[in-house]
């Protein structure tokens, strides 16, 4: 599967069919994402001995690259070198998945690929090193699917070289192989085309669309494609609640994740309130906090003592406020907490 996504729809879509045929007990379909694939097949081919090499996790190798950059002397003037190794990998997953040759990075002239082709080398070398298998490799080198069980590719609309060689060399290698394309219930409407004004109206205009085809058919499952949903993630959910689930409207503050529909962009890990918290107290550890951010600190209720401590801290963000200390730190929290212990002990 390309996505967890697809590979959870057809785990669904099977089960509903067992059920329609009324049994009771049926066999767990065996489906997985091409990446889960890959560590498979690895883990396979280690245990039967057939490979030495070690998988190499992505946040582990996120690190060497971040490492490979900042020893780079030519980019000592770059401000942010940590944002180099999050790129310099995604162009080194890149380059294998339509199967580049490294040595060709040497024959452009920009230094961007000039500074990229020296990292690849290093990285290469490490990895040959260590003994490492990268996971942008492993379709290279991972055996067959074992178990005299077909295999079936679903979903990919379009094939990497390296995919397309993968499945080239196991259907070599005997194994069976299907390759189905993605799975839809109707393909054969006629497309139309609606003008709207702006992106807002292009969401009410689906959304609302959206909601007549689901008065109409009940069972029937929709797609909408938004651009960038990643970005624009909290401006389509509310067009979608609005519309699809207008009760959200009356819920006096802001609706828990819907159920009538699920987005395909996450919500950023630090949008969640707990997680900005942990962050926020972290980051004063290194740097005081402006005033406002010292505040929501305070009046969080993400550590151990917010419950019990709540009225003090209260008092405690009232006497910061009032005080109009710019940045308080830690230290200067610890000892306003300190002086107002000692005056309320007096009185």
């Amino acid at each position: 599967m390309p996505t967890r996504r697809l590979a959870h729809f057809l785990r669904a879509r099977h089960d509903a069919a067992c059920l329609a045929r009324d049994l009771r007990v049926w066999e767990t379909p065996d489906v997985v994402t091409w990446p889960e694939m890959l560590r498979r097949q690895f883990d396979s081919d280690r245990a039967a001995g057939r490979t030495t090499a070690r998988w190499l996790d992505a946040g582990h190798g996120l690190i060497v690259w971040e490492q490979i950059v900042r020893r780079d002397v030519d980019l000592r003037s770059v401000l942010l070198p940590s944002g180099l190794g999050t790129s310099a990998q995604q162009s080194w997953e890149l380059l294998h998945a339509y199967r580049i040759p490294v040595r060709v990075l040497h024959e452009d002239a920009s230094p961007e690929v000039q500074s990229f082709g020296r990292w690849a080398v290093e990285f290469g070398r490490w990895l040959e090193q260590g003994g490492w298998l990268d996971p942008a490799q492993a379709s290279l080198t991972v055996g067959a699917p074992t178990g005299g069980k077909p295999a079936e590719f679903v979903g990919f609309d379009r094939w990497t070289p390296a995919q397309a060689a993968f499945v080239a060399r196991i259907r070599d290698q005997g194994a069976r192989v299907t390759v189905r394309p993605v799975v839809t219930e109707d393909c054969t409407r006629d497309a139309q085309v609606v003008e709207c004004n702006d992106f807002d109206a292009e969401l009410e205009t689906a959304a609302r669309w959206a909601a007549q085809s689901l008065q109409e058919r009940p069972d029937e499952r929709l797609g909408l494609i938004v651009p960038e949903l990643a970005r624009m993630r909290a401006r389509a959910r509310r067009v979608l609640d609005r519309v699809l689930v207008p009760g959200a409207a009356f819920t006096g503050g802001p609706a828990p994740e819907s159920t009538a529909y699920e987005l395909a962009a996450a919500r950023p890990l630090l949008d969640r309130p707990v997680v900005s918290a942990a962050l926020g107290w972290l980051a004063a550890c290194i740097t005081p906090p402006e005033l406002s951010a010292a505040s929501m600190l305070l009046r969080g209720a993400h550590d151990g003592a917010a419950v019990s401590e709540s009225h003090a801290r209260a008092e405690l963000d009232v006497a910061l406020r009032r005080s109009g200390v710019p940045r308080a730190g830690l230290d200067y929290l610890a000892r306003a907490a300190g002086a107002a212990r000692r005056i309320w002990c007096e009185r």
